[in-house]
């Protein structure tokens, strides 16, 4: 029986890095995996006249902007009165 990668091979790093599997290469595995992704994502943009890099740049603003508003009410809600 060879080593089998997890379903989600992405699952499968994580795995070997908290010490609970052992995989030959893993590493390497795991560029291929999110070079796949990062393929696919490059050619559906492409398809789909998407300009990746503006609305990366606008959602990680919108990202930034939710995130830092929720820390904001969990640290005034943590405050003692």
């Amino acid at each position: 029986m060879g080593t089998t990668i997890a379903r989600n091979p992405l699952d499968a790093g994580f795995q070997v890095r908290a010490g609970a599997r052992q995989i030959p290469d893993w590493q390497r595995a795991l560029e291929h995996e999110l070079s796949d992704c990062l393929w696919s994502v490059l050619i559906l943009a492409r398809l789909h006249d998407v300009d990746l890099s503006a609305a990366f740049f606008r959602t990680m603003a919108e990202l930034e902007e939710s995130v830092g508003a929720s820390i904001e009410r969990a640290r005034s809600s943590a405050e003692p009165a």
